[in-house]
């Protein structure tokens, strides 16, 4: 992958939030299968796809767990009182 400058690019260069690097690297590999760079334009890897997944899985985590931790134990009670 290459930037405007024209130097390649590591699209896992910049941190990740959720996916460990395995994670991202098949991300990465089925979304560049996906939606390959062509005669149209940029592909998935360059428009940074990775990245928005991992933003956007890593949200929902931690909301899950905000809602998880506001329910407290009875959440998993239906019989508590």
């Amino acid at each position: 992958m290459a930037n405007m400058g024209g130097e390649a690019v590591d699209p896992l260069a910049d941190g990740l939030v959720h996916f460990s690097p395995l994670d991202a690297a098949v991300i990465v590999a089925a979304a560049a299968r996906l939606i390959p760079t062509d005669a149209n334009g940029p592909g998935a890897t360059e428009a940074g796809v990775v990245h928005f997944i991992d933003r956007q899985l890593a949200k929902v985590q931690a909301a899950l767990h905000a809602m998880s931790k506001g329910l407290g134990e009875k959440a998993f009670c239906s019989g508590c009182s």
